[in-house]
């Protein structure tokens, strides 16, 4: 299999993919057999004019740099080439009496696409741009049926308008809550949605009508002003800069139900919020803030004052003796023994272990969050400096407090990659001499500003090593027995 590195380079060079694609395809083949299987495969329907590993290529030139991040337009380009990789295996066709094809159909394909290059990316090394691969690769036909107002009837939810696509949005984003993906994601996916639509057939005629690809491209076009109109006009949570890790926990699935919106919040340092942010926090109405760094952390950041919200300075990472930890390197060191000052494998493994370990036994801010949630100090928030250790443990105790299962858990942990990759990758940048093409330590380096999924194996087996279950542990910890975690998921889901 090739190089997670070679398959960039082909992918997302500038020269022309189609015109390269006989040179590089035995290469490209090495990725899977439903790779291979693209090559000569005919689409027979009325909106393509390629076959199928020529259309991919084709999708892959059409993808426009203009308007895009480099990592957008990278991300973009690799999901253009897996986006119809899943069309051989949901082909339906239509034949003739004679039994020659007339129309061949492929419901559900972005959903097979998604699933077949899942494990092709994890293989070539994806790892924190998974989330956002999936959704382009699964959604890139999320608006392709939409249509022109004068074209469908005023009431249509086809018709290309704010609120239809509005309506779309928030639907997707309901029904796959926890997400880190927003408003600029699915902008961001009208260019592979254009660059899907600039290789279909220049002229459509179907029994419903005609199209072309110019149609389709100007379509995708309007919707994309529409979500920059949206974008710019959302005031929400969302709207705060990703890098915060400013979000919430309602809307996440428990069994039947979802946790009630509006009610917990997470963030990093409010401190570094600007004034037009903390307008929108002051906004979730909050009573209740539980901030979780060291005094140390909080005299160099202090947070602002939120009107009518009670704040609890309460550190969570405490040594064996109670006595505060900050993040510094030389107290680090001191408390553990660790020497973090360098990043590397064994180091950052090492102080994950220990932090993880000590959060969640004896810890009075955790304790002071569940008492806030029994007596409805709420909307709550709970906060550290970035938003995703100490913060990271207190969200994953809410919701095993009220009933979600070990994957949702560990999706709103890892959200963290996706909303920090901004701050992850100037701390890379920063080293990158030091790095070269060492991916152990940058695998290693990426915990300093993001997460690593192992935290969550290192919470749940240190909670399983002294007891028996995740309902004994929230009453030996934190007094929450049957009766109270039954009051707190009738109080906080519905």
């Amino acid at each position: 299999m090739i190089t997670k590195k070679r398959f960039e380079e082909i992918i997302c060079s500038e020269e022309s993919l189609t015109d390269r694609i006989d040179s590089v395809w035995d290469e490209l083949c090495t990725l899977s057999e439903d790779v291979a299987v693209m090559k000569d495969y005919d689409q027979h329907n009325p909106y393509h004019c390629y076959d199928l590993r020529i259309h991919t290529t084709v999708t892959v030139d059409q993808v426009r740099k203009e308007g895009l991040t480099d990592e957008e337009y990278r991300l973009i380009k690799i999901a253009a080439f897996f986006h119809d990789i899943g069309k051989p295996s949901t082909m339906t066709e239509v034949r003739d009496e004679e039994g020659n094809v007339l129309k061949r159909s492929f419901g559900g394909h972005p959903q097979v696409s998604r699933a077949l290059s899942d494990p092709i990316l994890r293989k070539l090394g994806y790892t924190r741009e998974m989330e956002l691969l999936r959704f382009y690769i699964g959604c890139h036909d999320m608006f392709m049926h939409f249509m022109k107002p004068e074209k469908v009837p005023p009431e249509s939810r086809l018709a290309i308008n704010a609120a239809n696509v509005a309506r779309q949005v928030r639907r997707w984003t309901a029904r796959h809550k926890p997400t880190a993906i927003g408003w600029h994601d699915f902008y961001v996916l009208t260019w592979l949605c254009e660059a899907d639509g600039m290789a279909h057939a220049e002229y459509v005629v179907t029994a419903k009508g005609t199209d072309s690809r110019a149609e389709i491209v100007d379509r995708v076009r309007m919707i994309r002003g529409i979500l920059k109109t949206l974008m710019e006009n959302d005031h929400s949570i969302e709207s705060i800069r990703h890098e915060m890790n400013f979000r919430e926990l309602g809307g996440y699935p428990v069994a039947d139900s979802k946790v009630i919106q509006g009610i917990f919040f997470r963030s990093g340092a409010l401190g570094d919020l600007t004034k037009e942010e903390l307008e929108i926090v002051h906004q979730q109405g909050i009573r209740t803030i539980i901030d979780l760094r060291s005094e140390y952390e909080r005299e160099m950041n202090p947070d602002p004052v939120l009107e009518d919200a009670q704040y609890y300075p309460i550190s969570a990472f405490v040594d064996e003796n109670g006595q505060e930890l900050n993040f510094s390197p030389e107290a680090i060191r001191k408390a553990t023994g660790i020497d973090v000052s360098r990043p590397g494998e064994s180091s950052m493994g090492a102080f994950l272990k220990y932090m993880y370990q000590s959060l969640v036994f004896g810890s009075k801010a955790y304790h002071e969050m569940f008492d806030a949630m029994l007596e409805e100090r709420v909307p709550m928030l709970i906060h550290c400096t970035a938003g995703k250790d100490r913060t990271g443990v207190g969200s994953m105790l809410i919701l095993m407090a009220l009933g979600a299962d070990e994957r949702v858990l560990r999706k709103d942990y890892m959200i963290t990659n996706t909303y920090r990759w901004d701050a992850v990758q100037r701390f890379l940048d920063a080293r990158k001499d030091e790095i070269g093409d060492n991916e152990e330590l940058r695998n290693a380096m990426i915990a300093y500003e993001g997460v690593r999924e192992e935290a969550v194996d290192i919470v749940l087996q240190t909670i399983l090593s002294r007891y028996e279950s995740i309902e004994a542990y929230l009453e030996g910890e934190f007094g929450l027995d049957d009766l109270a975690l039954q009051q707190l998921q009738e109080m906080y889901l519905a």
